[in-house]
């Protein structure tokens, strides 16, 4: 069994029980005269047992299944296994089975091993007169049976675990042989009927299949029988004739199957192949013309037969017989082909006329492309056209694939294609060129410097490119050689590759050390030149300036070679290496540029962070002296130059931030409340800001006593209370410190928010000037409240709003609540039509009651203040029943000795310089209702011209 379709398979050892069947079988083969033919049986299955072809057309096909059989033409072998005896789901060791072929036993195994495997298979002869033979090739995976003449035979197998014993059965029907010829490209099968086009100049790839009438039309899982079998058929493609001569002699002679042919050689051929006896070829065709391909194979069978002596002894011999011969053809018109020939890019190939010209200059490539008609691509494919030059000292083609053509001197040729026993023609010139040389690097230009000098500092690298006229768009240029006359001085690349469409050949300059070369560049046996002219490099080291901003608008780059610069422990400084001169047009080599760095204070006075080209220089200490120089020293290119550091001693002192400002508060006590914090700097001079950055976590942070104040970390002076004391807090930067003492208190705990604040409309609220505290400790105190700013809008208009405070020592929020009360009122005015009486009240119950009474309500007379130093008084007489209002406690009190009550305070009068007046007349014809007060000077007016007397202003309204 194969593994394709049931992955895992394994096969069962326990058929080595049939090992003395076996024996049986084979004792009565030997003795076997004659094979005994009966009518083959139906597929069938007595049990699990099943006979399988495995092949991965057909998949794991179950060949005894009920209804199914094996259909094959003579010479084409098929391979069957065993599977799954007695619902193992396992392999069944194939040649230890027995086997049977028309009811005759096959005796595969001379003899089965203790494990149950064939340890020596039967020699028997393999051709027993049935339609199908059994060669000698069985394993534990399968037993082949080759179809060697027209008929069916039942194949049954028999294999046994020990305890049970199963059968299956199937059959092979063998039909007369025929080969079908097929296209391979387009798969399409080609019979002596069909005639295939081509054009001269293609080719078509031809392979054959041995079949029979009626192959794939039958239930064989659909595929066709040469899918699931190996064919025979010229394999081997000879087979040995034993002839007896007329002297007696017996002479071994070969026969040799025809293969493939061809009827007209003139028109195709099989591009040359010798040995087409294959399953394929290749048919080349040559000229216009028509052909047939004729296809003879035949079956021949190596087997034994058996001769047995006077003694009784049987032995074996091979011999080989001609089981078959069939033979197939096809035909082929081939037409005159149409060539079209094209030069250039691929990308937009120009196409040229039979006879046509192209002009080239010498070193200059032109890449070809051709192609026939008419094409079939469905089933044939172009071949190589042959290309030659008639002027092989002018230009010349590389090769038929290749199709391309070399300008190598002045003068012309033509260039011939042939193919499919067609010519086309073109002509070619080719001119001397002009060459020249330039750089360019980063100018916006290039620069020619034929025969000229191009300048670099050793250790610069620049291009040389060639300039070619007349440079053709459509070729491309031929490979550069290139040459410097003294390789101490410059180098350059030995050869640059062909250069592409709108490309061109370069070299790159390399300067080694002071000295003039000549640089020559050689194209197609031309030379153009150039000097290089060297010059020494000079090292120079350099810090930048202007790092004090926050933009870079204003950094400039500040040389400091063999020169020293200040710097205070914590600052560092960037310092480049520098290589001059520099050429725009080259660049330096990273190997001549890269610096080597060293300084001798080995870590204790400055440090180094390097790079290539840069280091940063970091300042360490200044060795408890008020200034220690450290030499700074940079190698590059063979060249040494130095800068010297002075690390010069710090001053340090301890800082608080206090808004935008910065306060000192070295020596001083700081205030802070246990588990809050205080956040501390420090200032350092002197600094140097302009070219050195200072890094602030060189300076390092204490504190004495940790269990009352920590500071967050070495390099971060943030302090916090943890107990009540003091602690002294320490700044340190390279052995000099500043400290400052912290003291730790108890924090408030809670505050009593004080009582509401009333104010009228338009008046600032009198806010508490301190709130009731308790501590931590749990003392009470009354502590001074600093509230926020109040503005006047929020006391505008009655209503109310809160203001918020702070308390020190306590982190939270005091609130008070503030009532505003309106500042004006409404005054009603109401008329008695019965007395003529004017009333005027500011409460609206009041006004209401006297409306249910019938008097008429005039709306409101004016507006007057809530409160101010100025009341109207408001009096009654109970035998009139009329009203008087007076600001004039003098009135009022000579009203009230004439028997007038007094009702109070009727409303205020407004203060101020916006304030309008209520003017006061008096019928004198009256008995009540004798005084109207009025805001209105045309109703004062016209009561007056009735007789009323004006008594002047009685008091103020508000101004609206």
């Amino acid at each position: 069994m194969g593994t394709s379709g049931h992955p895992g398979r394994t096969r069962s050892s326990a058929s080595y029980v049939l090992s003395a069947l076996v024996a049986m079988v084979c004792t009565l083969a030997m003795l076997a005269g004659a094979l005994t033919v009966v009518r083959p049986a139906q597929a069938a299955q007595d049990g699990n047992l099943r006979i399988e072809i495995d092949n991965p057309a057909v998949g794991n096909w179950n060949v005894s299944q009920e209804g199914q059989s094996v259909n094959i033409a003579v010479g084409q072998k098929v391979s069957f296994s065993l599977w799954n005896l007695n619902g193992s789901g396992v392999g069944v060791a194939a040649n230890t089975a027995l086997w049977y072929v028309n009811d005759n036993p096959i005796a595969l195994c001379k003899s089965v091993g203790d494990s149950g495997n064939c340890q020596q298979n039967n020699e028997r002869e393999d051709d027993f007169g049935a339609a199908v033979g059994v060669p000698f090739d069985a394993n534990a995976k399968s037993v082949n049976f080759i179809g060697l003449r027209e008929g069916t035979a039942q194949i049954k197998a028999v294999a046994s675990d020990g305890s049970t014993t199963e059968t299956a059965t199937t059959t092979i029907t063998v039909h007369p042989a025929k080969l079908k010829i097929v296209r391979t490209k387009d798969s399409r099968e080609l019979t002596d009927a069909d005639t295939t086009e081509l054009t001269a100049g293609e080719d078509v790839s031809l392979q054959y299949y041995v079949t029979f009438d009626g192959d794939g039309e039958n239930t064989q899982n659909k595929c066709y029988s040469y899918q699931f079998t190996s064919s025979q058929w010229n394999n081997p493609p000879y087979w040995d004739e034993e002839v007896t001569g007329a002297d007696g002699k017996t002479r071994t002679v070969r026969h040799s199957a025809d293969g493939w042919g061809i009827s007209n050689g003139a028109v195709m051929d099989f591009n040359g192949q010798t040995g087409t006896q294959g399953t394929s070829v290749k048919v080349r065709t040559l000229v216009p013309g028509t052909s047939a391909v004729s296809l003879n194979t035949f079956f021949a069978y190596r087997h034994k037969v058996a001769s047995t002596n006077a003694d009784g002894k049987t032995t074996y011999k091979t011999v080989s017989d001609l089981y078959g011969n069939i033979s197939a053809s096809t035909n082929f018109d081939v037409l005159p082909p149409t060539i079209s020939v094209q030069y250039g890019d691929a990308s937009s190939p120009v196409t040229v006329d039979n006879g046509g010209q192209v002009d080239l200059s010498v070193g200059e490539m032109l890449q070809f492309s051709y192609g026939i008609s008419p094409l079939h691509p469905d089933y044939a494919d172009q071949h190589p056209a042959h290309w030659d030059s008639s002027n092989k000292q002018v230009a010349t083609i590389d090769s038929d694939s290749g199709k391309k053509l070399t300008a190598i001197d002045t003068g012309s040729t033509s260039v011939t294609v042939s193919i499919g026993g067609e010519t086309f023609d073109l002509g070619v010139a080719v001119a001397e060129p002009t060459l020249t040389l330039s750089y360019q690097g980063g100018l916006p230009e290039p620069v020619d410097v034929t025969d000229g000098t191009m300048e670099l500092t050793a250790g610069e690298q620049a291009d040389l490119t060639l300039g070619f006229a007349e440079r053709h768009d459509y070729a491309s240029l031929n490979s550069m050689k290139w040459k410097s006359s003294d390789t101490s001085i410059v180098t350059v690349n030995g050869s640059s590759a062909s250069s592409r469409y709108g490309s061109s050949p370069k070299t790159t300059v390399t300067a080694k050390k002071p000295g003039d070369v000549t640089v020559t560049g050689t194209l197609a046996g031309r030379n153009v030149t150039a000097t290089v002219h060297v010059v020494e490099a000079t090292l120079d080291l350099t810090r930048k300036s202007g790092l004090s901003t926050r933009t870079g608008d204003d950094d400039s780059k500040v040389y400091v070679t063999n020169q020293s610069l200040d710097v205070t422990p914590g600052e560092s400084v960037v310092i480049t290496s520098e290589i001059s001169p520099v050429h725009g047009y080259a660049k330096f080599l990273g190997s001549a540029t890269s610096t080597k760095w060293t300084e001798d204070s080995r870590g204790k006075t400055i440090s180094m962070r390097t790079g290539s080209t840069q280091t940063t220089v970091t300042a360490v200490s200044a060795q408890g002296a008020d200034s220690t120089p450290a030499v700074l020293t940079a190698t590059a290119g063979g060249k040494s130059v130095t800068l010297t550091f002075n690390v010069v001693k710090p001053q340090v002192a301890i800082t608080q931030a206090n808004g935008k400002e910065t306060a000192d508060v070295t020596g001083q006590t700081l205030n802070v409340q246990r588990n809050t914090r205080l956040s501390l700097g420090s200032s350092v001079t002197p600094l140097h800001p302009d070219y050195a950055t200072f890094d602030r976590n060189a300076v390092k942070w204490a504190s004495s006593a940790p269990t009352i104040a920590t500071v967050q970390s070495e390099t971060n002076g943030t302090v916090t209370g943890r107990a009540e004391g003091e602690a002294t807090i320490t700044a340190v930067l390279d052995g000099v410190g500043a400290t400052a003492n912290v003291n730790v208190t108890v924090p408030i705990t809670a505050v009593e928010n004080p009582a509401d604040v009333t104010t009228d409309a338009g008046t600032a609220p009198n806010l508490p000037v301190s709130v009731k505290a308790t501590w931590e400790n749990g003392k009470q105190t009354e502590e001074k409240v600093t509230w926020n700013a109040v503005p006047e809008s929020s006391y505008a208009r009655p209503g109310s709003f809160t203001v918020t405070g702070k308390v020190e020592g306590y982190n939270g929020v005091v609130r008070v609540k503030v009532v505003v009360n309106a500042s004006t009122q409404e005054m009603y005015r109401l008329y008695n039509p019965n007395s003529g009486e004017h009333f005027y009240t500011a409460a609206s119950n009041e006004r209401d009651s006297l409306k249910s009474h019938g008097w008429k309500d005039e709306g409101v007379g004016w507006i007057a203040p809530i409160k101010s130093a100025s009341p109207v008084y408001r009096l009654y007489n109970p035998n009139s029943g009329d009203h008087h209002y007076t600001m004039d406690s003098g009135e009022r009190n000579g009203l009230l000795s004439q028997g007038w009550r007094d009702e109070g305070i009727g409303w205020y009068s407004a203060e101020g310089d916006k304030r309008i007046p209520l003017y006061r007349q008096y019928n004198p014809n009256a008995q009540t209702g004798s005084h109207n007060y009025t805001l209105n000077t045309g109703e004062r007016d016209t009561l007056v011209k009735q007789g009323w007397h004006d008594e002047g202003i009685s008091w103020y309204a508000v101004s609206q």
